[in-house]
């Protein structure tokens, strides 16, 4: 996404076991957040989150994001 200071990207980290077992990939946090596999996120979300990224210091855009 591009944002007033360049290219933004909205992406998350997903972990699997380093022996490739089935089943074992999966992203932190998911279940605490109730987020369901293969769900995606609307560009408004994503919007949301530049624009906090962009304007705020991170440690309160992830607060208010949350």
């Amino acid at each position: 996404m591009l944002t007033l200071v360049g290219w933004v990207e909205w992406k998350r980290r997903v972990g699997r076991c380093p022996h490739y077992c089935s089943g074992s990939q999966q992203a932190p946090f998911d279940q605490e957040l109730g987020i369901e596999p293969y769900q995606q996120t609307s560009m408004e979300l994503m919007r949301l989150g530049c624009l906090l990224a962009v304007l705020l210091p991170f440690e309160l855009a992830t607060g208010l994001f949350a």
